[in-house]
Order: C-alpha cells, then sequence, then structure tokens
C-alpha cells in the first residue's frame, strides 16, 4: 500500500485552474463524475488527494490531458507489472491493474469508472437502421416477437416490456428506410403484433397505462398494415383489458367496431363475442351472457374456413382453450354481479369445462380458470367444498410458475372464501400457502 507521502495534491490547483478555463462549474462536475461536490472542492484546494479514477473523470469532463508527475498515485506514473510474494506488493500491483484498466474505460466509453452507468448508456453513439430495409429485416423482427411471446408465456416480466419498447423504436426506425410499398406494410403489421403481446406484458404487470398507449400503437400500425384480423385481435385484447379495468361499456365499443368488418376469420369473431360475454357479465347482464356465449360456440364451429389464410400467431392465441376460458370467465364475472343460484350454476358449468379443455397446461388462462372455479365451488351454496380444496391445492402450486395481476386478484377472491370456511388443518394450510403467495414469498422473479 501507498504512505501518506506518495499521495498526490494539486497543491499548485491545476484542476481548479483547467475546469475554470474550460468554463465549466464545480457543481458540474459533480454531476458528471457523480462525486461529492464538496469534496472535490476540497481536491481542488490541495485538502484532499488526486486519485487517478478522479483524475480520469476530470479529463473526461473537460476533454483536457492533466498530469501529476510524482508520487505513486499519479496517474501518469506507471510502471511495469511483475509478479511479487509480498501481500504489500501484491496490493499495489491490484491498484495499478485497477488505474490501467479505468484508463481503458474511460478511453472506450468517454467517462471514468466511477460515472453512473445509465451516465455512460445515454453517450453511447447512435445506432441506425440499414440503409435498405429488406423482407429479411422483417423477418428477423418477426423472430425477436416470436421469441419475446414465448417468454412472456413461460412467465417473464419487467425486461420484456424493456425489449418491446426497444423493438419497436427500432421498428420504427427501419419503417422510415423502408422504400419497398411492401416491406413497409409487412414491417408495420409485425410492428402492430410487437405492440399488442408488449402491451399484454404490461397489463400483466399492472402498468394499465402502458398497456393501453401500446394497445393503441398497435392498432394504428395495424391499420396502416391494411390487416383487418389483426386490428380485431388488437381490438378484442383491448375490450379484454377494458373489462379487466372496470370499463365494460368500453369493452362493447371495442368490440363491436370489430365485429362490424365481416371479412375477419371465425376464430377472431368467436373471441369477439367472448369478451362481449364478460362485458355483459360484469355488468350482470344474465340475456347478454348467454346470447354472446352461444355466439361464440356457434363461430368456433365455423369450419368453412381456407386455412391458409389463417396468419401464424392465430392457432396460439384463439384456441378451444381459450374460448372455454373466455366463457368460464364471463359466467363467473356474472356470478360476481349477481350472485344467485341459477348464476352459480351457470358459472360452475363453464368453469368446469375450460378447466377440462385447458387440463393441466401451464399458464396464466389455465391458472385463472382454475383459481376461479376453486373459488366459486368454496364461496356458492351449491359448490363442492372437497372439490374446492383440491383446486386450490393445485392452483397454489401453479402460482409459483404465473406472474399477472389477473391471477393476483382472483388468488384474493379465493382466499377470502377460504378464510369463510370452517377452520380445519386442510383449509387453513392452503389458506397459508395462498397468503404467503400474495405476500410474494413463493412468486417467481
Amino acid at each position: 500500500m501507498n504512505n501518506a507521502d506518495d499521495k498526490v495534491y494539486d497543491t499548485e490547483g491545476k484542476l481548479r485552474a483547467e475546469r475554470e478555463k474550460a468554463g465549466v462549474t464545480l457543481g458540474e462536475i459533480a454531476r458528471k463524475t457523480g462525486k461529492d461536490k464538496g469534496h472535490l472542492s476540497r481536491v481542488e484546494k490541495g485538502e484532499r488527494p488526486v486519485t487517478p479514477i478522479l483524475l480520469y473523470c476530470y479529463r473526461c469532463a473537460l476533454g483536457v490531458e492533466i498530469e501529476f508527475s510524482q508520487g505513486a498515485g499519479s496517474s501518469s506514473r506507471v510502471e511495469s507489472l511483475t509478479m511479487r510474494n509480498s501481500t504489500a506488493e501484491d496490493s499495489e500491483d491490484a491498484m495499478q491493474r485497477r488505474t490501467l484498466l479505468g484508463s481503458v474505460i474511460a478511453t472506450a466509453t468517454g467517462a471514468a469508472a466511477a460515472v453512473p452507468i445509465d451516465s455512460v448508456l445515454s453517450t453511447l453513439p447512435s445506432y441506425t437502421a440499414p440503409a435498405t430495409v429488406t423482407t429479411r429485416d422483417v423477418l428477423e423482427l418477426q423472430q425477436a416477437t416470436d421469441l419475446l411471446t414465448q417468454r412472456d408465456a413461460a412467465g417473464a416480466g419487467y425486461s420484456l416490456v424493456a425489449e418491446g419498447r426497444a423493438l419497436l423504436e427500432w421498428a420504427s426506425n427501419m419503417a422510415r428506410h423502408a422504400r419497398n410499398e411492401q416491406v413497409r406494410q409487412d414491417l408495420a403489421a409485425v410492428s402492430a403484433y410487437l405492440a399488442d403481446r408488449t402491451a399484454w406484458v404490461a397489463l400483466n404487470l399492472g402498468h394499465h397505462s402502458l398497456a393501453t398507449h401500446l394497445l393503441g400503437l398497435g392498432l394504428r400500425l395495424a391499420t396502416e398494415a391494411d390487416d383487418p384480423n389483426l386490428s380485431a385481435q388488437i381490438l378484442c385484447d383491448m375490450a379484454g383489458h377494458s373489462v379487466f379495468i372496470g370499463k365494460a361499456t368500453d369493452a362493447l365499443a371495442y368490440a363491436e367496431i370489430a365485429l362490424a368488418d365481416n371479412s375477419i376469420l371465425p376464430q377472431l369473431r368467436s373471441a369477439l363475442h367472448a369478451v362481449m360475454a364478460e362485458a355483459y357479465g360484469a355488468r350482470g347482464y344474465s340475456a347478454g351472457v348467454r346470447d354472446r356465449i352461444d355466439a361464440a360456440i356457434d363461430c368456433a364451429d365455423d369450419r368453412d374456413v381456407n386455412t391458409l389464410d389463417v396468419p401464424g400467431w392465430i392457432p396460439a392465441f384463439r384456441t378451444k382453450g381459450t374460448l372455454s376460458a373466455s366463457t368460464g370467465l364471463a359466467a363467473s364475472l356474472l356470478f360476481d354481479a349477481k350472485p344467485t343460484k341459477t348464476t352459480s350454476r351457470l358459472a360452475l358449468e363453464y368453469l368446469e369445462a375450460a378447466v377440462e379443455t385447458l387440463g393441466g397446461r401451464p399458464g396464466r388462462s389455465a391458472t385463472l380458470a382454475r383459481v376461479r372455479l376453486a373459488t366459486l365451488h368454496l364461496a356458492s351454496t351449491n359448490g363442492d367444498r372437497s372439490r374446492g380444496l383440491s383446486i386450490s391445492q393445485d392452483a397454489a402450486t401453479e402460482m409459483t410458475h404465473v406472474r399477472s395481476v389477473r391471477v393476483q386478484r382472483e388468488l384474493h377472491s379465493l382466499y377470502a372464501a377460504l378464510r369463510q370456511r370452517k377452520p380445519d388443518p386442510a383449509c387453513d394450510d392452503i389458506r397459508q400457502r395462498v397468503a404467503a403467495l400474495l405476500n410474494g414469498q413463493a412468486t417467481q422473479v
């Protein structure tokens, strides 16, 4: 280690002189370097030593070379690094290596190692889209979107929102360079789907304002791509989001707009009728729920469609399983609004069908259906208590792999239903597990 005599002090006021010559205030140096203003002032007065890192900070902030010629702490003194046996000498070697690394970092990034990372990132050179955007570039964006969708289904979270936003910015940059009209249209379609998927990630994390803006962006891009099916998909997701945040009237309007286009695929018409059933359920309108569920099932059974006309993303989101989950949700929302034996039977019927159709597959739709079914069995007078406890136990296990504010809301309802049951060891154990999930003790991160 260096002793006190080896430390370098700015006795001649070089740092202050160079700073004032450059017209930079001490406060600006503090902000750029992340150092305390009072400490910097004492360094400039010669009351504190000039460390190598601090010297690099000044060099980067002022854009000038500042040299101190004496002392082991001087940045201008670079000795050859050789192997030594003494611990003190090894420590000195380590310090010198850090000094050299700091010099490399400063040269490469334009900022010292002590400067906050976000400050360095903000100064990175810009990276522009290729001069000529081709179908290959669109394909790469599609592959990135597919990967984001897969990771979302696997339970990823906040990093996906950041990735989705970065990809959308990249796509926008490419759109400005696309000269071929077909490439531009294809790029708009992929970007619309990307916005929709990123919005759904944001929704599941509880960022509803961001989700709303991303869905709006997706709808605009789908319109630019002149893709009615993609527009219908996004309108359907907008409707589903609106139901969740308590805006059932908006949900009905979005679905009606999409259904007005007779060219959209039966799978999408089915999904739109189902989400309208959810909106009617939230409003407690029994006839509307039944009528829209029937319409959704009729559209799902429509086989008069050429499979070549079906986009590749349709099978992933508009299936028999997702339809069952949506109709089960609609019936259970009706029970929430009008808790009678009739609405309870209807909800149990559709939720049991959803759980049977979805099977033991992981994912939010399946987990939502199971948690809702468990709650209904425990909360309604014509439910099966043993069945409810069994499903609750399975659902509590699944929740360690699912991140979703939608599922979390259902867990709160399940916890309330469990608390209303008479105390017994089985019920108490499940209630404790659900409470742990709600407290974030067993949630995958």
